[in-house]
């Protein structure tokens, strides 16, 4: 017995179930699937569908999320061949996006609980303890703390260029690998217009093989083309949110670091006027 379900099947089994498939039973889409090849004839195993026997709506879902997913498949092997590095573009950029994400999270911390637990240890005359604390603090704000610290015996002069020097490092680390997002914004529309470009050649040439410039032959050949131009600006747009939100979070903390900085080196000035 066969096992699976071809899409003609599933419209008819979802026509003796009264189900309603609004823009596949009767619609546009139902006309896009006809005219597509092959591979949008997939089948769908009896077991997915009889699993949601006692429910329609969730049935209903199950199909048009199904056909959906055929057509994306379709669309991107439409692409032809350049919509493979496009792909790799997207997933290169999204690993580096997991990334950045991680490691930003970690750098958030409370500064403000940390200024003053590490004000209050050195208003106690406990600088090593202070130490300790920034040392044992993930973020930023507590590695100029601790870079800083280290240097308090020395005077004021070699804590401020401690804590330059630290925030600099603290910022090349909060920038790291950014470059690569900007390489995958810029690179992955360059592939879809390549794709393009070299899509519209085979066009041309299939109109001049041919000998008919028909409105089918010409839009066929266009619309494919276009397809790998569409996806490398979709790629862009994503990693592009994504690097705009990390942006603003880079900004944030680099302004939390130079305002904790000079608080606390206003901080160790007053200690060391009361000395």
């Amino acid at each position: 017995e066969n096992t699976t379900l071809t899409f003609k099947q599933i419209a008819e089994f979802c026509n003796l179930h009264e189900l309603e498939i609004k823009g596949i039973a009767d619609g546009d889409v139902a006309k896009s699937i006809k005219a597509y090849n092959p591979i949008l004839a997939g089948q769908l195993s009896r077991d997915e569908i009889e699993v949601c026997s006692k429910d329609p709506q969730k049935k209903l879902s199950l199909l048009k999320n199904y056909i959906r997913s055929l057509i994306m498949v379709d669309y991107f092997l439409q692409g032809g061949s350049f919509m493979w590095p496009i792909l790799v573009s997207l997933i290169f950029g999204l690993g580096f996006v997991f990334e950045r994400a991680y490691s930003l999270m970690l750098s958030g911390i409370d500064s403000s609980k940390l200024f003053d637990a590490v004000t209050q240890k050195i208003s106690d005359g406990d600088t090593k303890t202070a130490i300790q604390i920034c040392n044992e603090e993930k973020g930023p704000v507590a590695s100029i703390f601790y870079a800083g610290l280290s240097k308090a015996h020395r005077g004021l002069d070699d804590v401020e260029k401690a804590i330059q020097n630290a925030g600099a490092i603290e910022m090349a680390f909060l920038e790291k690998n950014m470059i690569w997002l900007n390489a995958v914004i810029t690179i992955a529309p360059m592939l879809g217009f390549t794709g393009t470009v070299v899509g519209m050649i085979g066009a041309f040439d299939a109109i001049k093989a041919a000998n008919d410039i028909s409105p089918a032959v010409v839009a066929g050949g266009i619309s494919q083309a276009l397809l790998t131009t569409a996806a490398g600006l979709v790629v862009a747009m994503i990693i592009q949110t994504f690097q705009n939100i990390f942006v603003s979070r880079i900004d944030k903390l680099v302004l939390d670091m130079e305002e904790q900085s000079i608080k606390i080196i206003d901080h160790l000035q007053e200690q060391d006027d009361k000395k």
